[in-house]
């Protein structure tokens, strides 16, 4: 009996001894993957008996199985997140509440104090001129329409009427 255990013993030794052999080339090719020499020295290590090539297999295994481990444990607190939907809604709402809070105030500043004519969107009116810019136009009744920069001015002329709406600006009508 105390054979068989000395010897079974030494067996758990030599794959002991040949998986950590396995283990540093493994990560010898790990530090130095681009190293032909060691590719080669790692070849002949692994050719050399028969159990080198599956003990190498087993570290690679392992490895990834680490790395899975690694991805699961980036997504366990994902998931106790969605458990405990109650507590983290609670937590988030206020920085939300908060913000929300501020852009109210926001808006109600702009509608208080600012000219309804700067928020105006100028796409609606007929004659625009940019910032630093000064413009001519001759309008269908005859009449010339000068503007200054920053001007927008909307018309309306028929047979019996000139109605001009300067929307922002300056402008001149001669």
């Amino acid at each position: 009996m105390s054979q068989i255990n000395s010897s079974s013993q030494a067996r758990q030794q030599v794959a002991s001894a040949s998986q950590d052999e396995a283990l540093d080339w493994f990560l010898k090719l790990q530090a130095d993957p681009e190293n032909a020499g060691l590719k080669e020295a790692f070849v002949e290590w692994k050719d050399s008996h028969p159990d080198n090539e599956s003990r190498y297999l087993e570290v690679l295994l392992l490895w990834d199985n680490v790395n899975r481990v690694d991805e699961a444990a980036v997504q366990m607190p994902q998931a106790q997140e969605a458990m405990n939907v109650s507590v983290t809604r609670r937590r988030a709402s206020k920085p939300y509440y908060w913000l929300g809070a501020s852009l109210c105030c926001l808006l109600l500043f702009l509608i208080a104090f600012v000219p309804g004519s700067v928020l105006l969107p100028l796409s609606n009116a007929d004659y625009v001129t940019a910032s630093g810019e000064q413009g001519m136009h001759v309008l269908e009744d005859g009449s010339r329409l000068y503007l200054s920069g920053g001007t927008a001015v909307d018309a309306e002329i028929t047979a019996d009427a000139r109605s001009l709406t300067l929307l922002r600006g300056e402008a001149f009508l001669k």
